[in-house]
């Protein structure tokens, strides 16, 4: 089940087809961007003791120190 009409999705189709690709890479980075605020922003509200590395480690998944890199990052309960 959709919840967008065909007449709304030709809309935002037209619209993406008329932008050039540079304007369609920078509205795909700004949407990550946000995206990852968003995760960003969750895993500091649920992991508050956590350093900004640690977060970014987690969203990333691994370790960003290189001695450190020794697989994934193993969330500890709180």
């Amino acid at each position: 089940m959709h919840d967008t009409s065909v007449a709304a999705v030709q809309v935002v189709q037209d619209a993406l087809r008329r932008q050039t690709p540079l304007e369609r890479l920078r509205a795909t980075l700004a949407l990550s961007e946000s995206m990852r605020a968003v995760s960003l922003s969750t895993l500091r509200r649920r992991y508050p003791d956590r350093s900004v590395i640690e977060l970014v480690e987690l969203l990333a998944g691994e370790s960003l120190l290189p001695a450190a890199r020794h697989g994934p990052i193993v969330v500890r309960s709180t």
